[in-house]
């Protein structure tokens, strides 16, 4: 089964799985983050987000805070670092807009994580199998894929045009079937993709209309993303 998260705008906990290490920008620290946290990304509206993560045990103790930046706006949250290193951070409601935040990770007073192009709208998990993964890419590009997903009873003229909007944003899954999670594949290296252009061509069709149709008649998403994690078994 391919599972799949349909996102106008969101983020999650996270767990060990998900993290990655995210070295501070002077060199010195690292920090554990969840694998979604990189520019692009996306904070559901209107509700509080909590961001879970790591940072060395010799922070232990130290405060930990996260603030959001964007046009007038300021939002932020803070924590303090637990003795094993890990910290848990909320930050309060926020409405959805298109002002795109730049987000800060500081430890005591200095920065150590900026992610760029912070989004903020709503959230949709999409799951199923082929109908919510198929996408140009991996069914339809190459004649072999396209005749054997087609059975040969449609034309290229008959594939439906891909969406183009630019408050798309997702991650696409890597198909990988023996990973104990879910991993993101390396289609741009840390940043998330947009409904643009070829980066459409990873998103699936029926979540990538489903976002449309959203944003088209739903005056309140102002904006919208897709995030497909997932890998068919």
């Amino acid at each position: 089964m391919t599972l799949s998260f349909i996102l106008l705008f969101a983020c999650f906990p996270a767990d060990a799985r998900e993290s990655k290490k995210t070295l501070q920008e002077n060199g010195n620290t690292t920090l554990s983050l969840p694998s979604y946290v990189m520019d692009g990304m996306v904070l559901q509206q209107n509700k509080t987000t909590t961001l879970n993560g790591s940072a060395p045990k010799s922070s232990s103790g130290k405060t930990i805070s996260v603030t959001l930046r964007g046009g007038k706006h300021k939002y932020a949250g803070s924590s303090t670092i637990g003795k094993t290193g890990k910290f848990s951070i909320k930050l309060p409601r926020i409405k959805g807009s298109l002002v795109q935040y730049t987000m800060e990770f500081a430890i005591a007073t200095t920065v150590v994580k900026t992610v760029h192009d912070v989004c903020v709208g709503e959230l949709f998990i999409a799951a199923g199998q082929s109908n919510m993964e198929i996408n140009y890419n991996d069914y339809l590009k190459s004649d072999s894929a396209f005749k054997a997903n087609t059975s040969s009873r449609y034309t290229r003229d008959n594939i439906p045009k891909n969406i183009n909007d630019q408050y798309v944003h997702f991650l696409s899954p890597a198909r990988d079937l023996n990973a104990k999670d879910y991993p993101l594949r390396d289609v741009e290296k840390d940043t998330w993709l947009t409904a643009t252009g070829d980066g459409a061509n990873y998103l699936g069709y029926i979540p990538q209309f489903f976002a449309q149709q959203l944003r088209k008649n739903t005056p309140t998403y102002l904006s919208g993303s897709f995030k497909p994690l997932g890998a068919e078994r």
